[in-house]
């Protein structure tokens, strides 16, 4: 199936979301009421109960039902149907299986278009529980465009693409229908500005200013005129001449293409600003209106530029900010930072204040290279903006903190003399301790843990209670291990723990029985556990490669938000709507090792929406870890809001920053984007595998939850259950691992993703272990110009198996058309086939054009060498961007040794990007390279070296609190 995949664009789709509210409740199905309503027909096959009287449904209760009594081999058997002339938006379902208990059984759910064959859509599962649990709609199952016939299954034969073939999907026990309710129906009506936001409106003396303007769209309008309505002090046209307080826009029935609309500042104002006056656009039947945000001024006359900052160095980088620093600026009202990446502007932040000559730049992209310039603003009266300053030196932001409480900066401390360990049991002779200091670990390109010497070998038939040294601990810590049995025999992991527990229960660390296969084992110690701790393992059998234990620190001075973890992967974020109350939250902060107390304040760019009751807390307050209230009051303006909470002290405890999100809803609905494609993974014998997707979302109001459901989710792993509104808001790259079985086998499964207030979505996870290592190849796709089109697969993720076929489709945005493949195949036909081969991998271009002419490089734009792009082992693209005037380029790839390995040379001075693909790149290794003009240009110029970046695969290590 295809979803479009919206990254860091205001596009909102609410087809799924309010299907129930839109969309008029078109059939309800029971089993006394089967006949067709409204063009939608619910179809029993003949194979299954059908309609039975008189069931135990729910709560004791007797009802009529439909009821599914067997499995299906094909998909033409033993099925409930949902056929409509329209497309299906929505399904709720009531239903539970035939027997008592809260335990989910899958009900599976397969949907097509118009058409039905064995290859469906998608795949869905319904939860369902037993008939002595409550009343009401049990699942609610969304649909994307196009969806017109739906089938419910038992259980049912599905290998990931075809249903009919490979193992069975779905639960066992028969399924009791209740009531099926239906809607469909065409998409409703919607509005669309661009831009929506208007600047620069402004006269001198009587007025009117001359006119701004932005274009009106809609989709799926039902004929009603446009209104587009002004505000106190800006007055709107439709055609360009005839002003006032509102003007129409005949739009017909349908679409209404980009028209454009007239604002400006009515005569005879007042010298003053007139700033954020909101243009009102309705109509169509659009359930929802759209606005402009005009802004402007009436001056004396002509204004005094302002004289331009001077930047300094960039300072204090983290993993998602950095601080910007300038000089101030006589008469300026605040400063507007552009932050660029080599000639791309990615973020615009304001600090208010004349005299304000640093700001902390939020929001930032782990890893990553950064420049920004400097504007002074004027008050828009007497004095306008400065120009824009110099581009500052780069700054990089750092990586990540580790995963877990790591993320505190707690200590590590690894095992020097693994032979302290002192170990129990009947079988004494069976237990060996082999080796000395280090991990002693391999990881191989399959990420399969072989130890290289065992560290601690037990291969009894008794497990063994294994006690380590007192570690002094301080609020928890991390205990990380890994492992691998190659007895092939059961090993019954860790059970009955002492002192060692789950983070999420509370319960003790229990792992069932694995069997020839490489395990990892991590989890935190509870902020109970203080002082010298024993930690004691017990019934425990197989081979340990590799324990390390994270204790926090004891002697150096630190301060942090002791509830973390809880909060989003970057911080903490708060809701609420445009003209809502403030909405609290709370931060428990801590210090370890001071003599003082701790100084808490909000800085960085929305610091003025958030609000801390209590500044300080006292060196017992903090020493203890005391709840600190932070408020956010919701923007005037949808939108999301960043600051950070800063704790300082006098007593030699670094500064720590905690990020703040504010998130102000409009009121449209939230809606998770990511693509529905089948994710495929391919894995040897007991091996793993990765494959990545980008999680995405529009107007979220909460954290995403992920989860992996169905019949064989243990295949299957992620590395966090939750992120933040802000990562999806961006796109967040989700690694998902498979684990190979111990013979040839296909596994499915499905990635569940939810989020308060949207629909859920459901991936399709296919998994097959093959006898020998698969050969597998990365596939990028790059859009040309950025932001002109898409490429939409049938197939998810980023690598794929040797000889995979691939459907993609090149998909352009408004205003452009598809041009050609970048790889020179595939024609002019935007819809194509790749076979995944040795010569069909790495990055394939997709190109768009359009009537706009795209204007040349920047000739003062700083020449960049950026980021490689499909990184794989024994090659990558590199990248820099475009100088004007020249006419060919040198590229100069280094080993890590500093030594040249191979130079590029290009042609042509509009290319900006090769293949470099040499013998003397390896698995494993670090790379760099730079870029200089060879011709056209004079004096020649050369970009910084861009790396040093490491090839993927080679031998892999873990630090503390890391998981693979």
């Amino acid at each position: 199936m295809k979803r479009k995949y919206y990254k860091n664009v205001g596009i909102i789709s609410l087809l799924l979301l309010f299907a129930a509210n839109v969309f008029a409740q078109n059939a309800v199905f029971t089993a006394s009421s089967l006949a067709p309503q409204n063009g939608i027909s619910l179809n029993i096959s003949t194979d299954i109960n059908g309609v039975v009287t008189d069931k135990d449904f729910c709560s004791g209760t007797k009802l009529d039902v439909i009821e599914i009594n067997s499995s299906a081999s094909l998909p033409t058997e033993k099925y409930v149907e949902v056929v409509a002339s329209s497309d299906i938006t929505s399904i709720e379902l009531d239903a539970h299986y035939n027997s008592s208990g809260s335990g989910v059984q899958q009900l599976v759910v397969a949907y097509w278009g118009a058409t039905f064959s064995t290859i469906p859509l998608g795949i869905q599962y319904a939860d369902i529980v037993g008939y002595d649990q409550p009343c009401g709609v049990v699942h609610t199952l969304n649909f994307p465009a196009g969806v017109r016939i739906v089938r419910m299954y038992r259980r049912v034969k599905y290998d990931g693409t075809e249903l009919g073939t490979g193992s069975n999907i779905g639960d066992g026990k028969t399924t009791r229908i209740g009531t099926v309710t239906v809607y469909a129906g065409p998409p409703p009506p919607e509005l669309s500005v661009s831009p929506s936001t208007l600047t620069g409106i402004t006269y001198t003396g009587a007025g009117p200013s001359t006119s701004k303007t932005f274009d009106v769209s809609g989709t799926d309008l039902d004929g009603a005129n446009i209104t587009i309505t002004g505000s106190t002090n800006y007055e709107v046209s439709s055609d360009g001449s005839t002003y006032g307080p509102t003007a129409i826009i005949a739009a017909g029935a349908g679409t209404l293409s980009a028209t454009t609309a007239y604002v400006r500042l009515k005569s005879g104002l007042s010298i003053s600003l007139y700033n954020n006056e909101t243009i009102t656009i309705s109509g169509g039947g659009a359930a929802s209106s759209v606005t402009v945000d005009a802004s402007g001024s009436v001056t004396a006359g002509a204004l005094i530029p302002l004289l331009t900052p001077a930047v300094g160095a960039g300072s204090v980088p983290s993993f998602a900010t950095f601080q910007a620093n300038w000089t101030s600026v006589a008469n300026a009202t605040g400063y507007t930072i552009n932050i660029y990446q080599g000639a791309s502007l990615v973020k615009s932040q304001y600090a208010a204040g004349q005299a304000t000559s640093n700001t902390i730049i939020t929001g930032l992209t782990e890893s990553t290279a950064y420049t920004y310039k400097v504007v002074a603003v004027g008050d828009g009266l007497t004095y306008s903006d400065s120009p824009e300053s110099l581009n500052s030196g780069i700054i990089s932001t750092t990586a990540p903190p580790a995963a877990g409480s790591c993320e505190i900066k707690l200590y590590e401390t690894d095992f020097s003399d693994w032979l302290a360990l002192s170990a129990s049991g009947s079988s004494s002779t069976a237990r060996s301790v082999v080796g000395g200091a280090g991990d002693g670990f391999i990881i191989t390109e399959d990420t399969e843990i072989v130890p290289s010497t065992p560290i601690f070998n037990n291969t009894g038939t008794s497990g063994r209670t294994i006690t380590f040294p007192p570690f002094d601990f301080n609020n928890g810590g991390t205990v990380y291990i890994e492992g691998y049995n190659t007895t092939g025999s059961s090993i019954s992991g860790i059970s009955g723990a002492t002192g060692v527990f789950d983070a999420a229960t509370g319960n003790p660390v229990t792992i069932g029985d694995i069997k020839n296969m490489a395990y990892d084992i991590y989890f935190e110690l509870p902020l109970s556990l203080n002082g010298l701790q024993s930690l004691t393992f017990s019934n425990f059998r197989g081979n340990w490669s590799s324990i390390k234990i994270c204790t926090n620190p004891t002697g150096t001075a630190q301060m942090a938000v002791s509830n973390y973890m809880e909060a989003p992967a970057q911080g903490m974020s708060l809701s609420g709507a445009v003209g809502g109350a403030i909405v609290p939250g709370i931060a428990i902060v801590k210090a370890w090792n001071v003599n003082c107390g701790v100084d808490m304040s909000i800085v960085g760019e929305n610091a003025a929406l958030f609000d801390l009751p209590v500044a300080s807390l006292t060196q017992a307050e903090a020493l203890v870890g005391t709840p600190v209230i932070v408020n956010f009051s919701p923007s005037v303006m949808a939108g999301v809001s960043n600051a950070q909470l800063k704790l300082s002290s006098t007593c030699g405890a670094p500064d720590y920053y905690l990020n703040l999100e504010g998130f102000t809803s409009s009121g449209a609905g939230a809606e998770i984007t990511t693509s529905t494609a089948t994710v495929p993974f391919w894995a040897s014998l007991i091996a793993k595998a990765n494959n990545e997707i980008s999680i995405s979302g529009v107007n979220l109001t909460g954290d995403v939850s992920l989860s992996i459901t169905g019949p064989n989710a243990t295949s299957f792993s992620i590395p966090v259950s939750s992120i933040s509104r802000a990562q999806a808001s961006s796109g967040y790259p989700l690694t998902i691992t498979y684990t190979g079985d111990i013979v040839t086998a296909t596994h499915s499964a499905t990635l569940v993703i939810s989020s308060p207030g949207a629909a859920d979505v459901s991936i399709p996870l296919s998994g097959e272990t093959l006898n020998e290592k698969p050969v597998l190849y990365d596939l990028e796709f790059i859009v040309v110009p950025s932001g002109s089109g898409y490429a939409e697969t049938n197939l998810a993720g980023t690598r794929f198996l040797d000889g995979t076929k691939i459907n993609v489709e090149a998909i352009p945005e408004t205003g452009y058309n598809f041009d050609k493949w970048g790889d020179g195949l595939g024609g002019s036909y935007a819809n194509r086939t790749i076979t995944i081969s040795d010569k069909k991998k790495g990055v394939i271009f997709v190109d768009f054009t359009t009537g706009v002419v795209i204007p040349p490089p920047d000739p003062t734009a700083t020449f960049v060498a950026y980021e490689p792009l499909g990184l794989g082992d024994d090659e990558f693209t590199a990248s820099w961007s475009l100088v004007a005037g020249a006419t060919s380029y040198l590229v100069t790839v280094y080993d890590e040794n500093k030594a040249v390995l191979t130079t590029i040379p290009i042609t042509d001075g509009v290319t900006n990007s090769t293949l470099v693909s040499d013998p003397g790149i390896t698995a494993g290794k670090f790379y760099s390279y730079k870029v200089e003009t060879t011709g056209g240009v004079l004096p020649a110029e050369e970009t910084t070296i861009a790396g040093p970046f490491k090839t993927t695969g080679g031998i892999n290590t873990y630090v503390c609190g890391e998981q693979p």
